[in-house]
């Protein structure tokens, strides 16, 4: 998997796991994508995260008074053990391009 995709999924799994914990439930797909300020990317990802089984979404009423439903995107168990893992990977140092000079900024 690409660096870029790595961190794009991490990124959005992040902002679930984030918004869970501060509010005490899932954050539906609205909510969710104002948060990563990305709209049509950000829901593309959700949809290929979803088919893999690293998020679930579910639809429900959006609020305790009103008749709107909206979709909840919840972690699933497989999306709490690829956060734990991708986390690892993106310690991971970049190897260098060859031909590349390093820049010595001490000065």
């Amino acid at each position: 998997m690409q660096r870029s995709k790595i961190t794009s999924t991490t990124r959005l799994l992040n902002t679930i796991r984030q918004f869970n914990s501060e509010t005490g439930r899932d954050p539906y797909t609205r909510e969710l994508l104002r948060l990563l300020r990305t709209w049509g990317y950000g829901e593309s990802v959700l949809r290929s995260l979803e088919e893999v089984g690293l998020v679930e979404r579910y639809r429900d009423r959006c609020s305790a008074g009103t008749r709107r439903r909206c979709t909840f995107n919840k972690l699933t168990e497989k999306g709490l053990d690829y956060l734990t893992h991708a986390e690892l990977v993106m310690m991971i140092p970049t190897p260098k391009v060859r031909g590349e000079t390093a820049v010595d900024y001490s000065n």
